[in-house]
């Protein structure tokens, strides 16, 4: 299973002094925490993969230069595919007013 690892608390970019929203309000679920995404799927069984990784999150301190790596090429294949995950989904969009928004 793959899953958003942004953040590791919901405050993380807060605390960070980054930015002035929780990552909940953004969209993201935080890694840690009894609401966070480990919790939450302790009992699924099979491999589970962390992708989107924020360079705040300090589970990635402390990685071996080749995990910093596939960090960074998965992170410039996310980048690079959302353009064509949105025209996809725009593509259905059956209502050409709300295409063209």
């Amino acid at each position: 299973m793959f899953f958003d690892g942004t953040l590791w608390r919901d405050d993380a970019m807060i605390r960070e002094g980054l930015g002035q929203t929780t990552g909940a309000r953004m969209g993201h679920m935080s890694m840690c925490g009894r609401e966070g995404s480990i919790a939450a799927h302790q009992f699924v069984l099979g491999r589970k993969v962390y992708i989107h990784m924020n360079n705040t999150n300090p589970v990635l301190r402390g990685c071996m230069p080749d995990q910093v790596g596939a960090w960074v090429i998965n992170r410039h294949y996310y980048q690079h595919s959302i353009p064509m995950t949105d025209a996809a989904y725009m593509s259905r969009v059956g209502d050409p007013a709300l295409r063209r928004t």
